[in-house]
């Protein structure tokens, strides 16, 4: 039977069903989590073969030890997965630290996180993709909406906790007020025209 680890399975709340169909399709799946297990769904719970509290999924040592736990009983871990953006970069180093090769591993996260480097494995795969602007300065922002015109998606490069989701920056209202201004308050965010090229 494999093992496989899956990280927070209770949330977003209909996450039991992945742990329901991994069951289902012989797997041994293991949570962890930092939900007290009296909290869990009935649905979670029937689904998981056991699980692991932690008191933070933000901290990577008591993750590790809970990975290292399910190792040592149950032998070798197949599968880890959170399947939640956020925690990309702690699965991949859980799975490269614990050799766990059947997803991304920690020398991935590069072209998978950022948003500017993954345009280029979609350019080589002949992918269209929206043009883009790494914000440097305004007049750099300036130059590109120029080029390009409005509207223009501003996002963050990388998911991040302090990071918001992005904006559309749409033509000034008023002659004299740059909108642009907001996008040099974003940390390390692109600046697309939706059009593809």
């Amino acid at each position: 039977m494999q093992n496989f680890i899956f990280i927070s399975p209770n949330f977003p709340t209909n996450y039991w069903q992945f742990c329901r169909e991994l069951k289902n399709n012989g797997m041994n799946v293991l949570g962890i989590g930092d939900q007290p297990y009296d909290e869990l769904k009935p649905e979670l719970k029937d689904s998981l073969n056991e699980y692991y509290k932690v008191g933070s999924l933000e901290n990577y040592d008591e993750v590790y030890r809970a990975v290292a736990f399910f190792a040592f009983k149950y032998g070798r871990i197949d599968w880890l997965e959170s399947n939640n953006e956020y925690w990309l970069e702690r699965d991949a180093a859980l799975r490269t630290d614990f050799h766990i090769t059947s997803g991304f591993q920690t020398s991935d996260m590069p072209r998978i996180k950022y948003k500017s480097k993954m345009k280029e494995y979609y350019r080589k795969a002949g992918i269209a993709t929206a043009r883009y602007h790494m914000v440097d300065d305004y007049e750099g922002c300036r130059k590109f909406i120029d080029e390009v015109g409005y509207p223009v998606v501003v996002k963050p490069d990388t998911v991040s906790k302090r990071a918001s989701t992005g904006f559309v920056i749409t033509p000034p209202m008023r002659k004299g007020i740059p909108p642009i201004r907001l996008m040099t308050i974003q940390l390390r965010a692109t600046v697309t025209n939706p059009s593809f090229t």
